[in-house]
């Protein structure tokens, strides 16, 4: 099990929680290690310093990959200690993400504010229907694991499908 947000203070020298913490200062890193930053969102300049600094130091061995910034999967319930982060892992085999699992955010008038955050940035009508049957659900947690059999296939027969 390896937090990523160690991994930015390793890989980055910054922890991702001070980079969750102040927005300016993922662009200020971003342009200290090259990236074009005009224009760039957080999510995507997030994305260069993952996949380029971080992803690509993965090892061999499999391991889970948790502590992903809440802001990112905004369908994901928060954590109880440290909300920046969601309760979400992906697992890694052979430095390539084989699943992804999440506890589902339940809250309605959470997720609304969250589609509404994100109707700000890209004009998408908000799925009503969603949140009604969001809100018609009798359990408070559930959680979920989506695999990639693609990927499984892959290192099974030892092949690269993306060639």
């Amino acid at each position: 099990r390896i937090s990523l947000n160690s991994l930015f203070k390793e890989k980055v020298g910054v922890t991702l929680e001070e980079l969750l913490m102040n927005e300016g200062k993922m662009t200020e890193v971003a342009q200290q290690k090259g990236y074009k930053t005009e224009g760039a969102t957080w999510e995507e300049l997030y994305d260069q310093l993952f996949v380029n600094e971080i992803e690509s130091t993965f090892s061999l061995r499999p391991f889970f990959l948790v502590d992903f910034p809440a802001r990112i999967s905004p369908l994901c319930m928060p954590q109880k200690t440290k909300p920046l982060f969601a309760q979400r892992f992906e697992l890694y085999i052979h430095k390539m993400e084989i699943g992804n699992g999440n506890t589902e955010n339940t809250d309605v008038v959470s997720v609304r504010q969250t589609f509404e955050t994100e109707n700000k940035k890209t004009r998408m009508p908000i799925d009503e229907d969603f949140l009604s049957s969001l809100g018609k659900m009798k359990s408070s947690s559930y959680a979920g694991v989506g695999i990639g059999i693609d990927r499984l296939t892959m290192l099974y027969t030892n092949s690269d499908i993306f060639v």
